[in-house]
């Protein structure tokens, strides 16, 4: 019989910059976004009548937030835009094994 626990974290920055690309500058952007993941699980495993079962369960918050900057058409000239989307959602994953 073993229980185990635990708390993972991770922190994630990142992003794409569109106008380095060298296709075309007007259709290209550029996007940043930070992410935050924490977790904590908890799984259980036990040997019944010579079958090892194992349970558990890990629940995962996400929080994200990107940003993208560039041009876009609007009927007579390309526009520049800026939009935010921002994220935050938990989820559970249970999980079973025989």
């Amino acid at each position: 019989m073993a229980l185990g626990i635990g708390c993972p974290a991770l922190i994630s920055r990142g992003g794409i910059d569109g106008s380095k690309v060298p296709i075309c500058v007007e259709h290209s952007n550029n996007f940043r976004y930070t992410e935050n993941i924490n977790a904590v699980y908890a799984n259980y495993n036990r040997q019944l009548k010579g079958v090892m079962v194992q349970a558990g369960l890990r629940m995962e918050n996400t929080s994200a937030e990107g940003q993208s900057k560039g041009r876009t058409w609007e009927g007579t000239g390309y526009k520049p835009f800026d939009s935010t989307l921002s994220r935050d959602y938990t989820n559970l994953f249970p999980s079973a094994a025989v």
